[in-house]
Formats: C-alpha cells, sequence, structure tokens
C-alpha cells in the first residue's frame, strides 16, 4: 500500500496556501466525530503529539454502542435499536 502525502495545516499556510473550503469543512466534521474503540497504542501517540487533548477526551469512546448511546443523548434523534426488539 502507497500513502500519497499532501501539503495541509502549517505546512500550507507556510506557502501562503489553504485548503479549499469543502476539505476544510469536512476535516472540521470529521474533528468533531467519535472515536470508538480506538487502541491505546495509537491513543497513545494521539497524547505525545497533543491532539488527543485537542479532540477532546470527551470523544473517545470504549465501543461503537457507548459512542452511539453518546450521541443520541446529546442529539434529538429517533433511535430504533433493532437488538431491542422482541421476536
Amino acid at each position: 500500500m502507497r500513502h500519497i502525502r499532501f501539503p495541509t495545516g502549517p505546512l500550507m499556510a507556510a506557502q501562503g496556501r489553504t485548503l479549499p473550503a469543502y476539505v476544510q469543512r469536512e476535516f472540521e466534521d470529521y474533528l468533531r466525530c467519535g472515536r470508538a474503540e480506538m487502541k491505546d497504542p495509537v491513543k497513545d501517540k494521539l497524547k505525545r503529539f497533543g491532539l488527543f487533548a485537542r479532540l477532546g477526551e470527551e470523544m473517545f469512546f470504549p465501543t461503537v454502542g457507548s459512542a452511539v448511546s453518546s450521541y443520541l443523548t446529546t442529539h434529538a434523534v429517533e433511535w430504533d435499536d433493532w437488538e431491542d426488539r422482541r421476536p
């Protein structure tokens, strides 16, 4: 697998360039999303680079279920969980 790197953030600012508006909006939306089931080594690297605190500890969830529960508590969304249905 090849990784493609492209200049972002500080590098682009130093070059007098900015991200296209739609990319910036998508990135900001991504930052507001929660993260579920992230492994400790990944979280440790985020902490080392200061990103864990920037993203917000409250945005990390131990399971997908806890992330969904938090989202439903925070947002007014009608939710019919198929696991709660009786046969």
